[in-house]
């Protein structure tokens, strides 16, 4: 009993501080159900205050089973005040090496956190875009159902 107890304060203990983050900024955008079109790019607005401090960017996919491939492979453009800072290719691996989904979710739909910037320090603060286009073969691209951001301060 005092072991179940132990046990049960230690996870709730874990639950509370996973919850207090330092995110700053985090939006996602459901994607049509036709699928997402190539040309396509997904804006994510967010304000950065602080360009002393560190940060992270998450990119979150949200995909179902129909989703055919392993990976999924983004463009990224980063803005700041609407000028263009910098380009990126990023390969997300939403599937090991036998075909089982990595992330969380249950049912047919899952859900992957990508490290995209794990220590990334703002030149100066300002209004950022981070612009998301898949960058598959496909020209519509289906089973990815949502794509988010989020920034974190460390």
């Amino acid at each position: 009993m005092k072991r179940t107890i132990i046990s049960l304060v230690g996870l709730l203990t874990i639950i509370m501080c996973s919850c207090s983050s330092n995110s700053v900024y985090e939006d996602s955008r459901v994607l049509p159900e036709s699928g997402w079109d190539k040309d396509n790019a997904e804006v994510f607005d967010f304000q950065i205050d602080d360009a002393n401090a560190t940060y992270q960017i998450l990119i979150n996919v949200r995909h179902t089973n129909s989703y055919k491939s392993q990976n999924l492979w983004l463009f990224t453009e980063t803005l700041l005040n609407d000028k263009e800072l910098g380009k990126d290719t990023v390969e997300c691996y939403l599937a090991n090496n036998a075909g089982e989904w990595l992330g969380s979710g249950f049912g047919s739909l899952h859900e992957m956190a990508i490290l995209y910037q794990p220590n990334i320090k703002f030149a100066k603060p300002g209004a950022y875009k981070l612009k998301i286009k898949h960058g598959m073969r496909e020209n519509t691209l289906s089973g990815i159902t949502d794509i988010g951001v989020e920034v974190i301060k460390k």
